[in-house]
């Protein structure tokens, strides 16, 4: 089983996947089609295998001509972004699938959408390449976006390694180096934007094998722990590779495993956090975001009995609370991310159909708002149902 295929594991799979040690089931080693070198020289045209097949429904992730340089002035903003006070969200690719039986038995998306508070747009802007489960964050205000997991329109697998930052008119790619400091091609991670800098946490390698290891950049990349140290959870630390929810409240950036324990980034190591006598249900591939003072947790896959849930909590920094306003039905593998006052939601899989054969109605492609207090399901058009989009905002 790939952890790619959230349909089509049981929720209980996902979590022991989640939280295995280094001997995660490895993708097949020859599923390379539509992969990313990352490694050339920054400041090179990108490489021309970015670019979407023909025959896949969403063809916005074409290639862009321009590399770029990841130092400091390179990353500028552009007029989609203004001050800091601009409320923005996008949202990138993810995947869909049909049924095991079938060939292909899904497919990647490269598409590109901007939200306006009432409405998506879809944006011609060329950029990355179809994928799935890539991080993104808020950063020098623009979006970054690092790895995940592409294909072909076969539906093969291939971890990514790849930077793109968005500067609010064009992607621009920065070479990743790995043999000289940057992250390796890796899937199900998780951005962040902590103090100023993006931080990439976790994830799964090209042998599918489970990382634990914290990428800062801040101009140049930064590896949390030592190299080397990356295939076992780390001592007083997040004990997921994947599957976590995160999301960033007034700087501090807040993580949460599949055990349900939950940490914070001090610059350097995850620390753990007191959260009180009520906490959540332990799950994997929840989905939070940061909303003024608290963080907004909806859904994921329960850790004890494999069910969905669709069930909303707030951490206000001291103490959870649980909403009981109704809101998205049960989901998990949802795209969140803030929008100005609002949380917004879009996406994931629902429990439909038994065992293995989930059915494509499954993907969900509603969108709603939290304010605070409630949900509102919000635009009617927009992406094409999905799992495992790539979203951020603020």
């Amino acid at each position: 089983m790939r952890p790619r295929r959230l349909a089509f594991l049981a929720p209980l799979a996902l979590f022991a996947l989640a939280c295995g040690s280094s001997s995660s089931p490895s993708p097949d080693a020859g599923s390379d089609a539509g992969s990313h070198d990352g490694g050339g020289d920054a400041g090179n045209p990108s490489d021309a295998g970015h670019s979407n097949d023909a025959g896949n429904a969403n063809d916005a992730g074409n290639s862009s001509d321009g590399g770029g340089d990841a130092g400091q002035g390179s990353l500028d903003a552009g007029p989609l972004f203004g001050d800091a006070g601009t409320s923005w969200a996008f949202l990138f690719g993810g995947h869909f699938e049909v049924s095991s039986n079938d060939d292909p038995p899904g497919d990647y998306y490269g598409d590109f959408w901007s939200w306006s508070g009432t409405a998506w747009t879809r944006l011609d802007a060329g950029g990355p390449g179809q994928r799935s489960m890539a991080a993104a964050a808020p950063f020098r205000d623009g979006l970054m976006m690092y790895g995940g997991e592409g294909g072909n329109p076969d539906f093969n697998q291939t971890t990514l390694s790849d930077g793109w930052f968005w500067s609010g008119s064009a992607w621009r790619e920065f070479a990743l180096d790995t043999a000289n400091g940057a992250p390796e091609p890796a899937a199900l991670v998780t951005g962040l934007s902590c103090g100023g800098n993006f931080v990439v946490y976790g994830g799964y390698d090209l042998t599918g094998s489970n990382r634990y290891d914290t990428w800062v950049f801040d101009g140049a990349w930064t590896h949390f722990p030592a190299p080397g140290q990356n295939l076992e959870p780390v001592d007083g630390g997040p004990q997921s590779a994947f599957g976590v929810a995160a999301a960033s409240v007034n700087g501090t950036c807040y993580l949460i495993d599949s055990l349900g324990s939950m940490f914070s980034w001090n610059g350097s190591a995850w620390s753990a956090v007191d959260q009180g006598a009520t906490t959540p249900p332990a799950r994997s591939f929840a989905s939070a975001a940061g909303l003024g003072n608290t963080l907004v947790l909806f859904g994921g896959a329960d850790a004890l009995d494999g069910g969905t849930l669709g069930d909303t909590w707030i951490w206000d920094g001291a103490q959870w609370r649980q909403s009981l306003a109704s809101g998205p039905p049960p989901r998990s593998g949802a795209a969140m991310a803030p929008y100005g006052s609002t949380a917004l939601l879009f996406g994931g899989v629902a429990p439909v159909g038994d065992g293995d054969e989930q059915s494509a109605a499954a993907f969900l492609g509603d969108t709603w708002s939290w304010d605070g207090a409630s949900w509102t399901q919000v635009a009617d058009g927009g992406p094409s149902p999905r799992a495992d989009a790539t979203m951020a905002g603020q």
